[in-house]
């Protein structure tokens, strides 16, 4: 096969995957409506991120600031999903919700949608924490809370659930984040995407496939004793 016939190829390819995510991710919103339509706050959510958005995409706010950068790659969860894995791992009043790099907010959003005590953002592009921050505001709740730092430095200790979004992270942040974890002295329930955690006090419970903004993933649920 000749160099034109394989960037053909590619070509067909790449806009095949596009146009499947794409249906794909309509239909995740149109499940998502259809779950929480009679939602006040979930109406908020979905204007204010629609109106901050509407001309500055988050994946063209992330290559602007972070472009071929492993740790920065973009990609994003829906509310539903996020509910999903929370329901799945049985997630309760009392747990407090921390996301390791938080983007625009959505797991933060999601998990605050299902209950959750309490709900931490965790992100260091600060157009993302500000953005995110005002669509808080929006809901007028003191449940949720988003912080421009860097999360491997962060104060995890408040934490009793830990989401990682770890696709396309480096070794090296993954080996950090679980040091991190590893210091705290309770017990910390972690959803980890693509990725599992390795540590002598962190054991995986089970893994499943969930529906991401890219298409399905493998997230491992796993326990800090």
């Amino acid at each position: 096969m000749n160099n034109k016939s394989v960037n053909k190829t590619e070509e067909v390819f790449s806009l095949g995957y596009v146009i499947k995510t794409n249906i794909e991710n309509f239909f995740t919103k149109v499940e998502e409506f259809a779950f929480f339509c009679f939602c006040k706050d979930w109406w908020i959510i979905e204007f204010s991120m629609l109106f901050q958005y509407m001309f500055n995409s988050p994946y063209k706010i992330m290559k602007k600031n972070h472009a071929n950068e492993d740790d920065f790659v973009y990609g994003e969860i829906s509310v539903r999903t996020i509910c999903k894995i929370l329901k799945d791992i049985e997630a309760n009043r009392d747990d407090v919700f921390i996301d390791l790099g938080s983007g625009r907010g959505y797991a933060v959003f999601g998990s605050y949608l299902s209950g959750i005590k309490h709900s931490i953002g965790i992100e260091f592009v600060k157009e993302f924490t500000d953005r995110a921050l005002k669509t808080k505001f929006a809901l007028k709740t003191d449940k949720i809370e988003f912080l421009n730092e860097d999360f491997t430095k962060s104060d995890l200790n408040s934490a009793t659930i830990i989401f990682i979004a770890g696709t396309t992270m480096e070794e090296t942040t993954i080996k950090k984040i679980a040091c991190r974890i590893s210091e705290i002295d309770h017990c910390v329930k972690i959803i980890s995407l693509s990725r599992q955690l390795k540590g002598k006090n962190i054991k995986t419970v089970f893994s499943k496939e969930y529906r991401f903004s890219w298409g399905n993933a493998l997230v491992y649920y796993q326990i800090k004793e």
